[in-house]
């Protein structure tokens, strides 16, 4: 399966796709966040996709292992893997292949807001995780979102119930925010500007009434679209870099996603 029909079928980011840069340096900026905390650190990428974070986090750790639920994104990566190769497996996140107290630090990131059932998702981190281990975990920002839209999201927090929700597996937790400056900004108006023009078109929530599987490949379709028409519309979309994000704990409410940075006790 290639990565096209991946993207179509799971609303994965592409990491080839010219339109979709934006979105991958968003991502990225993320992963930088976590850059000081994995010198000599056995780390798990835990819903790696097509592993373009657990690449980058490769670069500073000791070792990087991704695990991701979708065999072809799996597959993906380690075909796309660089020499020495990295190791990917795919396994649920709920019943993870790995020992208890195995990594350092554990990585999740745009994960929890595709799950129905997270307490066994937290309670596996927690079992995979080394006592003093650090698990960094990032959502995106429901206020920053047109709700309910994305079939592939059962659940999109704001920021009191990421808190509450995180507090309740580890309560030696801090929070922060990803914020974008002015050049991304401008590319996100123009992106909710399409969302809100998609919505206009189903006054009456048809969409939700579709068969899940159509709903997910109806608004792929729409996805690819947006990320295509805000890349022609906007060229500073594809000269956007890591350095056009910061991570900060202040207006975290106004945040585009949400960072926890937890301790296992």
């Amino acid at each position: 399966m290639g990565l096209h029909r991946l993207r179509v079928s799971k609303g994965r980011l592409d990491p080839e796709s010219v339109d979709a840069h934006y979105n991958r340096q968003r991502s990225l900026a993320a992963y930088g966040f976590t850059k000081p905390y994995l010198s000599n650190r056995l780390v798990l990428d835990a819903g790696c996709g097509g592993g373009h974070g657990t690449l980058f986090l490769s670069h500073d750790a000791q070792r990087v292992i991704g695990t991701d639920l979708d065999f072809a994104a799996v597959r993906y990566a380690r075909d796309h893997s660089p020499s020495p190769p990295l190791h990917f497996v795919c396994s649920d996140l709920r019943r993870m292949p790995f020992s208890a107290e195995t990594f350092d630090v554990v990585i999740s990131f745009q994960v929890v807001e595709h799950l129905l059932h997270v307490e066994t998702y937290f309670q596996e981190i927690r079992r995979v995780l080394k006592r003093e281990g650090l698990f960094f975990l990032a959502t995106l920002n429901r206020d920053q979102t047109t709700e309910g839209l994305n079939p592939h999201h059962p659940k999109e927090y704001t920021f009191p119930e990421f808190r509450r929700l995180v507090y309740t597996f580890f309560p030696a937790a801090s929070f922060y925010g990803l914020f974008g400056n002015e050049r991304y900004l401008s590319v996100r108006r123009e992106e909710a500007r399409f969302g809100r023009m998609f919505l206009r078109m189903d006054p009456w929530g048809l969409r939700r009434r579709l068969p899940h599987a159509l709903w997910e490949w109806v608004y792929a379709f729409c996805t690819l679209c947006v990320n295509r028409y805000v890349s022609w519309r906007k060229p500073v979309a594809k000269e956007l870099t890591t350095a056009d994000f910061e991570v900060r704990s202040s207006a975290l409410e106004e945040a585009i996603d949400f960072i926890a940075l937890c301790r296992k006790e």
